[in-house]
């Protein structure tokens, strides 16, 4: 049982608040309940404002917090529990709005890779020796200042913050943010992609676009889309997706990639000035094969907060992009892309959409005289819950496994109920929904997150066998995707997602998609750093591998054999 422990805080005025708590709280969240320190990011280890002086029994440093270079006696407080007596000096100071998203990364420099140029007269003309390629409708339109990118007038604006639209095209999910020329966050947020109806997962998807009349509603739905998006003046949009997503934004041939050897039309990166009349469309470079312009500003990102080498990036989602950066001179980076499903992304029968409040963690408490397992859920949202999410979808298999009601052969053992003749635990009854109607996981749904994760795992198991890296050589597990920092380490080491390495080795964030846009749009020689470095990318193809099928097969058996030899 947790005892009962005292922390005594002193504010920025030097007040002391003496607080009781119980061995195990969240520092963060104890202190923000207190009304004495706020969380900008909600207490997800993104935005890295919460740093507070600790002195006493607290838990050791996280990967979030090793990574920042944080002081040993500086804390991020949402990162430490609350282990026995402890003294907290808070140093918060007011910041501009961080975003909920995405990693908030310290910028070096701001060198953007566009500029304004302020307009002699009203309307685009001939300012002397500046070559321009832009529309030819652009011409009719009354802006004050130039658009430049990388030193080339693309489009022209009327608003001198230079506001820049940044878009992680996923699969199922489009995340963005409108940011200023500083970095600042203007405005976020998460949109459904709206060629789920095309198909979930990317192998559907690319099936459906080969169909030239599909391909055609695809292309126009996608584009009209990402205007939807543009509420602001901007200056630029910077977009990364995967081989698919961006091909058919571009309208780029597709039976490429459907035919081995699975590369793309061609790799980029892209300027397109057809999605916006006024308004260039920066389109993050391809790898190569499925993996794409979203694991090129994961990679970005990763570079660029200098991360310890060897490292591995492990982008969970519909399409599952791994990477290993390595030490050597010779073939330093490999990467290759696993198709996990849409399962991840909530598509089971009682997944939350992402407008929706949906439970994105789960606590098994006991069981009742029946057997059947006692839930404690949160919910990420406001309201009743409508269903699970990615992260509550995880956090409810590695429960499950822990508590022995699943199998590791990806049976359903006991605790379950028999609806339709189906296997199924009742995870929120009818009375405590939004919808009235009881929120369920059934041996079907099973089944589909054990596919999920067994891609997963075979997926970095075959990468780690090519690059030559072993597990205990890894300096950081760099864990993202929409879900990412939502997703608790420990069910993650359970399962088997990520290598068997010690906890604060892995690093838990957001939308690295969004955070790698950021850099490359605002360092320009970062971004030219990029660009040569990723032409040291070998791709794997994984189902080329003749390795996979087996592994794979091997994989399907929940748990991770090696997580008792991790430090």
């Amino acid at each position: 049982m947790n005892r009962h422990v005292k922390v005594k805080v002193k504010d920025t005025n030097g007040k002391i608040h003496v607080i009781e708590t119980r061995s195990g709280e969240n520092l963060g969240k104890l202190l923000a309940g207190k009304g004495l320190l706020p969380l900008p990011c909600g207490g997800r280890g993104l935005c890295g404002q919460c740093i507070v002086k600790v002195d006493g029994n607290v838990s050791p440093p996280t990967g979030n917090e090793l990574a920042r270079r944080i002081d040993n006696n500086l804390r991020l407080a949402c990162q430490t529990l609350v282990l026995g007596e402890t003294y907290v000096e808070l140093i918060y100071k007011p910041i501009p709005k961080v975003s909920k998203l995405a990693l908030s990364v310290d910028m070096r420099k701001i060198d953007p890779i566009y500029k304004l140029i302020e307009l002699k007269q009203r309307y685009p003309r001939d300012e002397g020796r500046i070559p321009i390629l832009m529309c030819r409708g652009l011409v009719d339109e009354i802006c004050r200042y130039y658009v430049s990118v990388f030193d080339i007038v693309m489009g022209c604006t009327n608003d001198e913050s230079g506001l820049a639209l940044l878009i992680d095209l996923g699969t199922t999910k489009i995340s963005y943010q409108v940011i200023d020329r500083r970095g600042n966050v203007v405005r976020e947020g998460v949109e459904l992609n709206p060629l789920v109806s095309y198909g979930l997962d990317i192998i559907t998807r690319l099936s459906s676009a080969l169909n030239l009349r599909l391909r055609d509603e695809m292309i126009s739905t996608l584009r009209k889309k990402i205007q939807e998006l543009v509420k602001e003046d901007l200056s630029l949009i910077a977009i990364a997706g995967n081989s698919v997503m961006e091909s058919l934004l571009l309208g780029l041939p597709l039976k490429q990639l459907a035919v081995k050897p699975f590369q793309p039309y061609i790799k980029g990166p892209f300027i397109d000035l057809r999605i916006s009349s006024k308004t260039p469309a920066y389109i993050m470079p391809l790898l190569g094969g499925f993996v794409g312009g979203d694991a090129y500003a994961d990679l970005a990102l990763t570079e660029y907060i200098d991360l310890d080498k060897p490292y591995m990036i492990i982008d969970i989602g519909t399409n599952t992009e791994i990477i290993i950066v390595t030490d050597k001179d010779s073939n330093p980076i490999y990467a290759a892309s696993t198709p996990a499903g849409p399962a991840f992304e909530g598509h089971i029968e009682s997944g939350a959409g992402i407008y929706q409040p949906g439970i994105s963690r789960i606590e098994i408490i006991g069981t009742d005289y029946k057997g059947i397992p006692i839930i404690k859920y949160y919910v990420e949202g406001k309201g009743k819950p409508v269903g699970l999410i990615g992260s509550g979808i995880i956090s409810l298999v590695a429960e499950l496994l822990r508590h022995g009601f699943i199998s590791s052969n990806g049976k359903i053992v006991k605790g379950y109920q028999r609806i339709n003749n189906v296997k199924t635990i009742v995870i929120v009854d009818e009375a405590e929904t939004a919808t009235g109607k009881p929120i369920l996981f059934s041996q079907k749904d099973l089944r589909e997150i054990q596919k999920a994760i067994a891609a997963v795992k075979t997926g970095w198991q075959i990468l780690l066998s090519k690059s030559g890296v072993s597990i205990d050589a890894i300096k950081w597990v760099y864990v993202t995707g929409f879900f990412g920092s939502s997703i608790n380490v420990e069910d993650m080491l359970l399962l088997g997602l990520i290598p068997p390495v010690s906890k604060n080795r892995i690093i838990t964030t957001g939308d690295a998609v969004l955070a790698g846009l950021k850099v490359l749009v605002l360092d320009k020689d970062h971004n030219e750093y990029m660009y040569k470095f990723a032409s040291k990318v070998n791709v794997i193809d994984l189902a080329s591998m003749p390795e996979f099928t087996s592994l794979w097969i091997e994989n399907l058996s929940l748990g991770n054999k090696f997580l008792n030899s991790i430090p």
